[in-house]
């Protein structure tokens, strides 16, 4: 899959991702890397908004796993189940989430 169609896709199902102004950098077979400008995603503090984060990297560990399994021909409908994340530290600037597979030869048992 191409970043062109994957940022298409999300901006046409995910209306937040559009709003977030999300473009896809990368697509690999184990890895999806979205950047999104820090304008659309700003808070009162001038950092990133705690909650364009989150989104961010839920709609890169959703498109890794959407990218793969369409490139297999596998028609899924996927759900994020749960999310969790610790704020460390002000993002500053342009937000970067990058997917990738851990443990790429587990990739069967999750199909």
């Amino acid at each position: 899959m191409l970043p062109i169609e994957l940022q298409n896709y999300l901006h046409d199902h995910s209306p937040l991702s559009k709003a977030m102004e999300v473009s896809v950098m990368s697509v690999q077979e184990n890895a999806v890397v979205l950047p999104a400008p820090l304008g659309p995603n700003i808070n009162h503090r001038e950092t990133v908004f705690g909650g364009s984060a989150s989104a961010l990297a839920i709609l890169a560990a959703w498109s890794l796993l959407y990218a793969r399994l369409r490139t297999e021909g596998i028609n899924s409908r996927l759900v994020i189940q749960r999310n969790t994340m610790e704020y460390e530290q002000p993002i500053l600037g342009e937000l970067i989430a990058r997917a990738s597979l851990d443990n790429p030869e587990e990739w069967q048992k999750f199909k």
